[in-house]
């Protein structure tokens, strides 16, 4: 494959805004079309900047701007991260308002993904209070 051709981060986009930030900007209120779960990547949204396409990506090492590894596409995607941080910027009272009637109407859940961590905490708790009760057993005895 021709390496100038080849899918590559972008340096400007470690200036990006926080990624759920850029992801309701994005699809939520500029209605962008994405890509859903592939392996190590949550999510990406095709971005066309002036004739010139480049990929937004929330990965399991980071948010990023990936493209063609050319000086062009370097350009590219500094305009993207301009755009993007200027839309968020003007878009943050829209996310407070979302925010405000998430927790207003009881729409805000939260999950709890330490079932593990409170399944080891009863099953130590349990193998304490059978060897606690067979020694008292054992002392009174």
């Amino acid at each position: 494959m021709n390496k100038s051709r080849t899918k590559k981060k972008s340096k400007p986009a470690h200036k990006l805004p926080p990624y759920y930030l850029v992801y309701f900007l994005l699809v939520e209120l500029l209605k962008f079309r994405y890509g859903g779960r592939w392996e190590k990547v949550a999510w990406t949204i095709p971005v066309d900047y002036e004739g010139n396409i480049a990929w937004i990506e929330h990965r399991k090492m980071g948010l990023g701007i990936f493209s063609t590894s050319t000086t062009q596409a370097e350009l590219v995607a500094e305009q993207i991260v301009k755009a993007v941080s200027r839309g968020v910027k003007f878009a943050t009272p829209f996310f407070d308002h979302l925010a405000s009637q998430a927790v207003d109407g009881s729409k805000l859940n939260v999950t709890n993904n330490s079932a593990w961590l409170l399944n080891r905490y009863e099953y130590l708790r349990d193998q304490f209070r059978a060897k606690a009760a067979a020694a008292e057993v054992a002392r009174t005895m």
